[in-house]
């Protein structure tokens, strides 16, 4: 089933007031301070991906997605000068440009531009609980592809097959957000990761590494893991034991700071 979320498809859904979006009180100045540059510019910005959905969850948020209709990377040198933050181009090809901040309350923000309208971009993205958007200066959640539900089912579920497809990390990263978040991974999704694992590999060494590492600081990645693949070492090249060894490790290590 290559496009489970086409029951979503009919019209943008929008979150009730119960649970709008909402920054914590530290971040509403920087979004606002957002807002108003990119009206100057004559640009459409949302919120989008992840921090949409940490804020609904409220969960602390050590960074901000903002993606916005053009002239992406023009508009985060802006940002990154009015600011006082190091602006990083991350993708040419993509048109993204990372802003590392020094003493704010968000360690970093990435201004991507949007990959065709704000429906074809959402619909690309890999999972559902990230297929969501906030127009800056707006409190109405976007819903596309019933990710808001699956919010509230504490669950992971593809966009689409073809999310894999695209981007073979998203197999490793499936089962990290599970694990981060507690969420259950749907079941259709599952067995789309576990008839790709192999692909996984596809990916480059660094990318691979660098979600790996992010998994190991999470209760529950070892379990995740096994759940959705036949053999974890198609992940890691490791025994289940010694990743969840490892994940301790790390975690000590972090706590004695």
């Amino acid at each position: 089933m290559d496009e489970p979320a086409d029951a979503a498809r009919a019209a943008p859904r929008y979150h009730d007031c119960m649970t709008a979006f909402i920054l914590s009180a530290p971040l509403q100045p920087l979004l606002a301070r957002i807002e108003t540059m990119a009206c100057e510019a004559g640009l459409e910005a949302y919120v989008v991906g992840g921090s949409v959905r940490d804020a609904l969850l409220g969960r602390p948020m050590r960074d901000l997605d903002i993606a916005v209709d053009r002239d992406a990377m023009a508009f985060a040198r802006r940002v990154a000068g009015a600011f006082g933050g190091h602006f990083v181009p991350l993708d040419d090809e993509r048109v993204i440009a990372r802003i590392v901040l020094d003493g704010a309350d968000v360690s970093y923000m990435d201004i991507a531009q949007l990959q065709g309208s704000l429906e074809d971009d959402l619909r690309r993205r890999d999972f559902t609980v990230d297929a969501l958007a906030v127009r800056v200066g707006n409190s109405d959640v976007i819903d596309l592809c019933g990710g808001l539900d699956d919010l509230a089912a504490r669950r992971v579920r593809m966009t689409a097959e073809r999310a894999f497809d695209d981007d073979p990390l998203r197999l490793l990263r499936g089962a990290r957000i599970a694990a981060e978040l507690g969420f259950e991974i749907e079941p259709a999704t599952a067995t789309a990761i576990r008839d790709r694992a192999p692909r996984v590999l596809e990916a480059a060494a660094e990318r691979r590494r660098d979600e790996k590492m992010q998994g190991f600081h999470f209760d529950g990645s070892c379990h995740v893991m096994r759940g959705c693949c036949r053999s974890a070492a198609v992940f890691y090249p490791r025994s289940a034991a010694s990743i969840c060894v490892h994940r301790r490790l790390i975690r000590l290590k972090r706590d004695s700071f």
